[in-house]
C-alpha cells in the first residue's frame, strides 16, 4: 500500500520522483525478509507467501516495463540467503518457475513494442494512458498474434539483450580511437546524481543513456523521442572511464560490495 502511494506521488511531483521511487523499492526488503522467515520456519504459512508472489506478478503485468521479473529475482535472492535446501518436489517447482519467467520474458519481448505504443496512446513518454482492463485485453490480443517469426525474433533479441556483448564491442571500437577516456567523469555522475534531487538542483542535466550510447558506441539507438533509454552498461561505462586495465578496479569494487552485503545479510 505504501509503495503504491509513493509511486503515485512520485509521478505527481517530478522534482522528487527519483527519491520517492527509490523509497518505494524498499517493499522488496519486506518481501525478502518475509521469504526468509517463511522458508526457515517449520510452522510458517507458505500459502500466504505464494498468494503474495502471485499478486506481485499480477500487479506488475501491464506496466510500461517488464517489472514481473523482479519478484522472481528477489525470491531467488531470499532463498539463497536463507540457505534453503530444496527437496526434489521444491526443485521441480523452482524449475517450473524459472521456465515460466523465461517464457514470460520471451512473450514480453515479442509484444512490448506494440504494447507500449498502445499504452502511451502514441505519446513519446513512459506513461500509462489506459486503464487496467483495457491493458489486459490488449496484452491478450497481442499474445494471440505471436507467430513463429515473431517468436524467433523475440528469442534472438532476448539473448542479445541478456548477453549485451555487442554494445560493449562497439564501445571498444570507438574509445579511445575516436573519443578519449573520461577518467572517472561517468562514475562521478552516477554516484552523485541520486543525491541531487531536481527539486533542489533544478539545473541538473537530464539523464539520457541513449545519447551516451550514441556518443561512445557510435551506434544509432532509440532515445527519449521514442520514450526509451538504451545504455552501454556499467561494464562499458567503466571502460570509457578508466580503460581496459583501470576498469577492473571499479568492477571489482562493485562485486566485492555486493558480496559483502550478501554475506552480511
Amino acid at each position: 500500500v505504501a509503495t503504491t502511494l509513493l509511486q503515485g506521488v512520485a509521478w505527481s511531483v517530478p522534482g522528487l520522483s527519483q527519491l520517492l521511487l527509490s523509497a518505494a523499492a524498499f517493499k522488496w526488503a519486506a518481501f525478502v525478509a518475509l521469504t526468509i522467515v517463511v522458508f526457515t520456519s517449520a510452522h510458517a504459512n507458505k500459502l500466504t507467501w505464494a498468494m503474495i508472489f502471485i499478486v506481485e506478478i499480477g500487479l506488475s503485468v501491464g506496466g510500461f516495463f517488464s517489472e514481473f521479473k523482479e519478484v522472481f529475482f528477489f525470491a531467488m535472492i531470499a532463498l539463497s540467503a536463507a540457505g534453503v535446501r530444496l527437496t526434489a518436489k521444491q526443485a521441480v517447482g523452482g524449475g517450473i518457475l524459472v521456465a515460466a519467467l523465461l517464457a514470460m520474458a520471451v512473450v514480453w519481448t515479442a509484444i512490448k513494442g506494440e504494447y507500449r505504443q498502445y499504452e502511451s496512446q502514441g505519446e513519446a513518454s513512459q506513461s500509462v494512458q489506459v486503464d487496467v482492463g483495457e491493458r489486459w485485453s490488449k496484452i491478450t490480443s497481442l499474445i494471440g498474434e505471436i507467430d513463429e517469426q515473431k517468436l524467433d525474433f523475440a528469442i534472438d533479441n532476448l539473448i542479445k539483450r541478456m548477453s549485451y556483448v555487442e554494445m560493449f564491442g562497439a564501445v571498444l571500437e570507438t574509445v579511445p580511437r575516436y573519443i578519449s577516456h573520461e577518467w572517472g567523469a561517468l562514475l562521478w555522475e552516477a554516484v552523485s546524481r541520486p543525491f541531487m534531487p531536481r527539486f533542489f538542483f533544478p539545473d541538473k542535466a537530464a539523464l539520457d543513456d541513449s545519447a551516451m550510447t550514441r556518443k561512445y558506441a557510435q551506434v544509432s539507438v532509440a532515445g527519449a523521442e521514442e520514450a526509451t533509454s538504451i545504455s552501454i552498461g556499467y561494464m562499458g561505462e567503466c571502460y570509457v572511464d578508466f580503460g581496459e586495465f583501470g576498469m577492473i578496479a571499479p568492477i571489482f569494487a562493485i562485486g566485492f560490495a555486493m558480496g559483502r552485503i550478501h554475506r552480511w545479510l
